[in-house]
């Protein structure tokens, strides 16, 4: 947590993200198996300090939900504030940061420090062919948290609540036709634990047309994975949501080529078949692990606004 502290002389800004982080860290901790309480995730003496700063992260983890998985907040405050001159950049801050994550100073480290930590991170963007300017990275990370039913809430919320709904449409009906984006989109990924570039996995290829580089190959073994926990889901996404003229330009094409279905009808179609159903089964999961499901699902605001 000290990432945050030591790289931004805005305070605001520092607790705006600490808290979040620190919020989601703390749900997540609440529907483990067994429960994790947030006084195990800090270093001794520090429990009271970080209530006293963060209320609102310390009563509102079994209540409201968080939006992002902690490193995806991590990277928004990168991405955002750090404004990395160029991919490369960015992931060296990354790897560095990934190599002292929940180094307390007493040098003891959290009760489950890799749940938290994203194994990749995707960067998409538009190519120009005829500009000289150098393209807008867009960027997004695999979900950052460990457990199947964990896994299952934060994909259905950011199906529901995040994600653009042409990326939750490919994600729960990989067997409709994957979603074709435009054809100067690029997509690339790098993984922390090889440290090198990574190949699309058989599931991106199933749920998305787009130049991913490096090329996919086909694998000797069925990924481990759930749809929606790759890196790809949220780095197109957020492209989606940036740039409408990519936005209104994707579609599912045929086998013959054929345009099968436009930009409203996708969205559509996620709403009419998947959007009731998903919403279901994350309320059945939240209830399961005991955290209190009203109405309407509520999601959690930091007191601290940037």
């Amino acid at each position: 947590m000290r990432v945050l502290k030591e790289t931004q002389d805005d305070k605001d800004v520092v607790c705006h993200y600490m808290e979040r982080v620190l919020h989601c860290i703390f749900f997540l901790g609440h529907i483990n198996k067994p429960k994790i309480s947030p006084d195990k995730f800090l270093p001794d003496g520090q429990y009271e300090p970080f209530k006293a700063h963060f209320p609102k992260a310390f009563v509102e983890y079994d209540t409201h939900l968080p939006r992002f998985g902690p490193y995806s907040i991590l990277l928004e405050y990168m991405v955002n504030y750090l404004k990395p001159e160029s991919p490369v950049s960015l992931l060296n801050k990354l790897v560095a940061i990934n190599k002292s994550l929940w180094i307390f100073e007493d040098g003891n480290t959290g009760p489950s420090s890799n749940d938290f930590m994203a194994s990749v991170v995707a960067y998409c963007c538009v190519k120009d062919p005829d500009s000289t300017e150098v393209p807008k990275m867009v960027y997004g990370c695999s979900m950052s948290c460990k457990g199947s039913v964990q896994k299952e809430i934060m994909i259905g919320v950011s199906a529901l609540h995040v994600w653009d709904r042409a990326i939750s449409y490919a994600v729960y009906s990989e067997d409709h036709g994957p979603i074709t984006f435009p054809e100067h989109v690029h997509c690339y990924a790098y993984n922390f634990n090889t440290q090198r570039a990574m190949r699309p996995c058989n599931n991106c290829v199933k749920m998305f047309v787009v130049n991913f580089h490096p090329e996919h190959q086909a694998q000797c073994h069925d990924e481990k994975w759930p749809y929606g926990n790759c890196a790809e889901n949220e780095s197109l996404s957020r492209l989606l949501q940036s740039d409408q003229d990519v936005r209104k330009d994707i579609c599912i094409v045929g086998d013959n080529g054929e345009k099968l279905s436009g930009r409203e009808e996708i969205e559509d179609m996620f709403k009419e078949k998947y959007e009731e159903t998903t919403d279901k089964k994350v309320r059945e999961r939240l209830a399961e692990r005991k955290f209190k499901v009203g109405e309407e699902l509520i999601f959690f605001t930091p007191s601290y606004s940037i």
